[in-house]
């Protein structure tokens, strides 16, 4: 059901960006890397996975493993490959799926030492990846199987599915579904495919999405009896794939629809969205959404999209995530009436995908942004960030970051690239996860000042804020750097940084303690994910005095009374007898007025008293000296 009113892009809510980082690469890089990262997948705010490649110093295409921990990226690792990998692999890795932080897995391709292409398997484990192992193939594979995966899901740490495609010994291209359990990948099976496909088999799978281990969907297209293309959609239900279903395409669809579908999301098991492409009767490409609901898929949707596109608009859904049962979000390209390319955005809510928007550039850009949208991710309900690129005024190519708040797309944001960015930085970003509503990283390239290709990281920001409260004075910094309260009570870290606050009182003042995102006195730590605020509170010391000294020598008896000048809490007393060639250290212990000490010994003493309140004790206590 598509019903013809549309969603309005908004100024009331975007995101914040943080400038871009520039992907730092294992030692044998090339100084030009040709870096281009496929794939995120973030777990949690700040813990984040990322594939793709780069060219080592050789000039040889190796994997590239990038991981985000509480907000850091780290150096890349090189993918370490399966032992038959030839000299120059051509390795490319093209999709990540991370469980939880550190625990991810991978997948891609690389070239043996006779050149034939393989599937690549990789796992990470607490933060450790592990040597790839090569797909095992269904037993019709041919001598070069010519894999190609193309996406993977993981439902829990070590279960894990995968899709692709393979040549079998009579060279038909045949869909590859993979799965892992417990940590162990099983021999991949041929997807079985419905029963018009045409004897010369020809089967691709584009996209998988697990809701849980052994619950999974995917999608692809294949070839019919008739040799014209078909979408074609698959389920796994407790670990065993199901005979693939061919996609209905629109009443409108030619005879020959060339069905593509080429994105899928599971919000639970049997509840998925899907988009992709298919060709009308008039053989225009329309873009097609596809909707599952407890276990059946429906027949597909023509996606409407904005009021502005031409008469052939040719648009193109390529990425779709869905944050619960019938609500996704997808987005694309689109030609507007001025044949100029535009962002699509579209939304489904509670089953219905309503018409699409018109992505909003930035002011910046060109009367022909040629917008591009790659990706999609949706942490809950109406709350999804994307991206993509588009061409400012001088027809330079930038990054475009998308953000969705409670349904509304604001105006999208330029990425802003390392300092290192040449002045027309050829910005692309390919894909974004989200791990909680406005907690995102995406990840693209860029070109340097050096016309080099870098590997480009951008995350989400969060503002702490601090203030000051209470009757004293002092300042309170953070590590990372950021905050000096002071004069900057107020800074943006990365979605998911780790920030550390201390408060130092100033002279005459003590600490009271936080309030807020942290409490107590001790050392502050916050997790950003999310804008927090902290309230540090100082108060003034109180001001001690002792009002009467009665020294009874005949006695060896002292006594003593005192009073505090503002608020206290009691107050601490030490008496300390002077030592020949020593200074001893007092001993303060509770105490009140009056306080006695009855039967000393002769010699010399020094009283002291200091009164307490929330900051801390006196600073300057209150002394007493006498002879006995």
């Amino acid at each position: 059901m598509l019903l013809g009113f549309a969603l309005q892009s908004s100024e009331a809510f975007a995101a914040s960006w943080a400038p871009g980082v520039e992907a730092s690469l294992p030692g044998d890089a090339q100084s030009n890397p040709n870096v281009t990262p496929n794939s995120v997948s973030c777990a949690s705010a700040g813990n984040c996975g990322a594939v793709g490649y780069y060219l080592d110093s050789s000039n040889h295409q190796q994997g590239l493993l990038l991981s985000e921990t509480a907000g850091t990226w780290a150096t890349g690792v090189e993918a370490s490959l399966p032992a038959n990998a030839g000299s120059d692999p051509n390795v490319n890795l093209t999709s990540v799926s991370c469980a939880s932080a550190g625990n991810c897995g991978a997948v891609g391709s690389y070239d043996d030492s006779s050149g034939h292409r393989h599937g690549l398997l990789l796992t990470e484990t607490a933060g450790t990846w592990a040597t790839g192992v090569e797909a095992s193939l269904p037993a019709n594979a041919g001598s070069n199987p010519a894999v190609g995966l193309s996406s993977v899901s993981c439902a829990s740490a070590g279960n894990c599915s995968a899709v692709g495609d393979y040549s079998d010994s009579s060279g038909h291209h045949n869909g590859l579904l993979l799965s892992e359990t417990a940590g162990t990948w099983a021999t991949g099976i041929e997807a079985s495919l419905p029963a018009n496909a045409g004897s010369s088999l020809f089967a691709f799978l584009n996209s998988v999405s697990c809701v849980s281990a052994g619950n999974c969907s995917a999608v692809g297209d294949y070839d019919d009896s008739s040799n014209h293309h078909q979408g074609l959609l698959l389920s796994e239900t407790a670990g065993t794939w199901a005979t693939g279903v061919e996609a209905t395409p629109p009443a409108n669809a030619g005879s020959d629809p060339f069905v593509a579908p080429r994105s899928v999301s599971c919000a639970a098991a049997g509840n998925c969205g899907a988009v992709g492409t298919y060709f009308d009767s008039s053989t225009h490409q329309q873009g097609l959404l596809l909707s599952e609901t407890a276990g059946t898929w429906a027949t597909g949707v023509e996606a409407s999209p904005p009021a502005n596109a031409g008469s052939n608009p040719a648009p193109f859904p390529s990425s779709a995530s869905c944050a619960a049962a019938g609500n996704c979000s997808a987005v694309g390209t689109y030609v507007d009436s001025s044949t100029h390319q535009q962002g699509l955005l579209l939304s489904e809510t509670a089953g219905t995908w309503v018409t699409g928007v018109e992505a909003t550039p930035p002011a910046d850009a060109g009367s022909n942004p040629a917008v591009s949208l790659t990706s999609v991710s949706c942490a809950a309900a109406g709350n999804c960030s994307a991206v993509g690129n588009y061409f400012d005024s001088s027809t330079h190519e930038q990054g475009l970051l998308l953000s969705e708040s409670a349904g509304t797309w604001a105006t999208g944001v330029e990425a802003s690239p390392p300092a290192n960015a040449g002045s027309d930085p050829g910005v692309s970003l390919y894909a974004v996860s989200c791990a909680s509503a406005g907690d995102c990283s995406a990840v693209g390239n860029y070109v340097d000042s050096s016309a080099n290709e870098q590997g480009l990281l951008v995350s989400t920001l969060r503002r702490l804020r601090v203030s000051k409260r209470g009757s004293g004075r002092g300042s309170v910094t953070s590590s990372p750097a950021g905050i000096n309260c002071g004069a900057s009570c107020s800074h943006s870290f990365d979605s998911g940084k780790s920030v550390r606050l201390t408060a130092k009182p100033a002279r005459g003042s003590g600490f009271a303690g936080w309030s807020g995102a942290c409490s107590g006195k001790d050392g502050c730590r916050v997790k950003m994910t999310a804008d927090r605020t902290v309230t540090a509170r100082f108060v003034l010391l109180p001001d001690t005095k002792i009002t009467k000294a009665n020294i009874d020598k005949a006695n060896n008896r002292a006594a003593f009374k005192f009073k505090a000048r503002g608020k206290s809490k009691g107050f601490q007393c030490a008496l300390v007898k002077g030592k020949k060639h020593k200074k001893p250290k007092p001993h303060f212990s509770r105490c009140h007025s009056p306080k006695t000490y009855p039967g000393l010994a002769p010699g010399r003493y020094t009283f002291l008293v200091r009164a307490l309140n929330a900051g801390g004790p006196d600073a300057t206590p209150a002394k007493k000296r006498f002879k006995l």
